[in-house]
């Protein structure tokens, strides 16, 4: 499981890659992780801009101007922004895609 200061290098890297994206669509590949993903992210993300990643315990919080995308990394998984061009991964559960195309998968080989 990322510890603490994982999850904060994490955070910080992600403030820095993601603040002023807006949100173009979401893809579900893996409806249950840990807990079932609601279907509404399809509706509720698109065109919202993240204004900030913010961090409680270990949990990542995404301020998405009306709402707030709570993220908990699991034991072995991590969110990484790729270019659009690069194909998901058989363990890639979650895409954010961002209207500029970069895509920010979840990632989580124990899912």
């Amino acid at each position: 499981m990322p510890e603490l200061p994982e999850v904060e290098l994490t955070r910080r890297r992600l403030e820095r890659e993601l603040t002023g994206k807006r949100i173009g669509r979401v893809v579900i590949r893996a409806p249950k992780l840990r807990f079932p993903i609601p279907q509404e992210l399809h509706v509720s993300l698109p065109g919202r801009m993240v204004r900030s990643v913010e961090r409680r315990g270990k949990y990542l919080l995404f301020d998405c101007e009306t709402g707030w995308l709570i993220v908990h990394l699991g034991m072995t998984g991590f969110l990484r922004l790729h270019s659009g061009t690069t194909p998901p991964g058989k363990h890639d559960h979650l895409e954010i895609v961002f209207a500029d195309g970069s895509v920010l998968r979840f990632h989580d080989p124990r899912k």
